[in-house]
């Protein structure tokens, strides 16, 4: 609080947050600089936890009335300290503390009162990135997203199809990169995958054989994930014709498919079966996609324990 409340502190009791985020990211950054390797993501998984423990409040306080409100430990403290944390994962190390130390000389905030639009200035000024959007998803909004992550590789060809939910209206989707430790038998590599929208198609060339792939191995994100395993595309899962013009079968053969979606490339839900019809494994599902315009859409089939994406066409 010597720095973020005393030299600079919260210009309106709505960016209260700089005050109590900066504090309790500070805390945290003890654990990073002077503990143990480890330590500080096993605190920052704590603090994660307690945050996703419900699914909305936003790190602005849009009501001051409320004391319980401006001082509520989860989204003023806590989210707080987590979107400073996940800020300086998407713009890197040195342009965050840089950003810090430039917003703390500010001559128009030092000794003085700030808004938190001070503090984007400098890091937009030492990242050389537009973060309107981030304010916007991370701070005026409320809730976190969660991502369902399916991989597959053929050949040196590695390819996610990401999809998001996010867990609060205020939000229609997140944007920050996640980081992938991709691990073989005999090598390993991390690796930053952007996000666009609710559903994101990304590939990337790997020298080697994936075996297992970690999502956001060094707890960075406030997010929580779903990774589904790869299977066998031959045996698993026959979709015909693709391209399609009308009816699109599908069928798995390792699993009962309970229920089915077709979103387009935004991610929107454009036909599902609107009611519950399971398939059972070996048998063949159909899908009239006549209103459908042509375009790129995504099939998502859910069993008991799998899911499977797959990119479908429709000339």
């Amino acid at each position: 609080h010597q720095w973020f409340g005393d030299m600079v502190t919260c210009g309106t009791w709505k960016d209260i947050w700089l005050n109590e985020g900066f504090a309790t990211y500070c805390n945290l950054l003890c654990y990073d600089f002077m503990f143990p390797e480890g330590v500080f993501r096993t605190k920052i998984k704590d603090v994660k936890s307690d945050v996703m423990a419900q699914t909305d409040g936003s790190v602005y306080a849009y009501d001051t009335t409320q004391v319980s409100t401006l001082f509520d430990y989860r989204t003023t403290y806590q989210k707080g300290a987590m979107v400073l944390h996940q800020l300086r994962w998407y713009v890197g190390d040195s342009a965050f503390f840089e950003g810090v130390r430039q917003y703390l000389k500010d001559t128009l905030v030092r000794y003085g009162f700030a808004r938190q639009e001070r503090l984007q200035y400098h890091l937009e000024q030492t990242s050389q990135l537009n973060l309107d959007n981030y304010f916007q998803d991370w701070i005026m909004g409320e809730g976190y997203p969660q991502y369902d992550i399916q991989w597959s590789q053929k050949g040196k060809k590695l390819e996610f199809i990401i999809s998001q939910v996010p867990s609060d209206a205020s939000v229609s989707s997140f944007e920050v990169p996640i980081q992938m430790r991709l691990n073989g038998s005999s090598a390993s590599t991390l690796i930053r995958v952007p996000i666009s929208g609710l559903q994101t198609v990304y590939s990337v060339d790997i020298d080697f054989k994936v075996r297992d792939v970690e999502v956001d191995p060094n707890e960075w994100l406030l997010a929580k994930f779903t990774v589904q395993f790869p299977l066998d595309d031959q045996s698993a899962l026959i979709l015909y014709p693709n391209p399609f013009n009308g009816v699109l079968y599908f069928s798995a053969s390792e699993f009962d498919v309970n229920s089915w979606t077709l979103t387009d490339a935004c991610g929107r839900t454009v036909m599902s079966p609107g009611y519950s019809n399971t398939i059972t494994k070996g048998s063949i599902g159909e899908i009239n996609t006549e209103s459908l315009s042509p375009g790129v859409y995504f099939l998502t089939l859910k069993g008991p324990q799998q899911t499977i994406i797959k990119k479908v066409i429709k000339k």
